[in-house]
């Protein structure tokens, strides 16, 4: 085992680094440019998250009560419709999205279905919908 020594020499410290690395930036000649990116990169981001704010709320709006109410009506008869699963295997995720599928299931899915059930839908809906990409991306 490679032991590491932990000792320096007051000479060997550099203080400009040890600030740098607790202050996020130098104190150096470039300290204002360094300030000025900062604020231009969150400038950016700013006005990023107001345009695609903006572009949400108006395909929102776009989307009547009738139009998601069909497109509901669509989602229950797709994926929240109690399978017949013959020679069950497991297949493992995690917690989180576990409790997610679980809580859609219970919000919407028909008497007896389970995440198990939803995860069988949603597995047949996508090999349904990628079926010719997976052929083509299987002679490539």
């Amino acid at each position: 085992m490679l032991r590491m020594s932990t000792q320096f020499k007051i000479d060997d410290i550099d203080e400009q680094e040890i600030l740098q690395s607790i202050a996020g930036y130098s104190f150096s000649k470039d300290f204002k440019l360094q300030k000025e990116q900062k604020e231009n990169a969150q400038t950016a981001s700013t006005e990023a998250n107001a345009t695609n704010e903006q572009s949400t709320q108006s395909e929102m709006k776009r989307i009547g009560s009738k139009q998601r109410k069909a497109s509901f009506e669509e989602f229950r008869q797709q994926f929240m419709k109690t399978p017949k699963i013959d020679d069950r295997k497991p297949v493992f995720i995690s917690l989180a999205t576990r409790d997610n599928l679980d809580r859609i299931v219970r919000l919407f899915g028909e008497r007896g279905l389970s995440v198990s059930g939803l995860v069988e839908n949603l597995t047949k809906n996508f090999l349904e919908t990628y079926r010719d990409d997976v052929e083509q991306w299987r002679k490539m």
